[in-house]
């Protein structure tokens, strides 16, 4: 749960030109499991397409 509001939150941020695409990267950097960094990175998709973020 806590990863799928980081990625909304990221994927706000970039909306909003408040962050870069760098911030999906940093975030990345912290997470250690791969399972959750993929989940992470479906989730970022995701918000993505729900915000019309490229």
């Amino acid at each position: 749960m806590e990863l799928d509001k980081q990625a909304s939150f990221v994927v706000w941020q970039m909306k909003e030109a408040k962050a870069g695409p760098e911030a999906i990267r940093e975030q990345l950097e912290r997470i250690q499991d791969d399972a959750e960094k993929a989940w992470f990175e479906a989730c970022v998709d995701k918000y993505k397409k729900i915000m019309g973020v490229m």
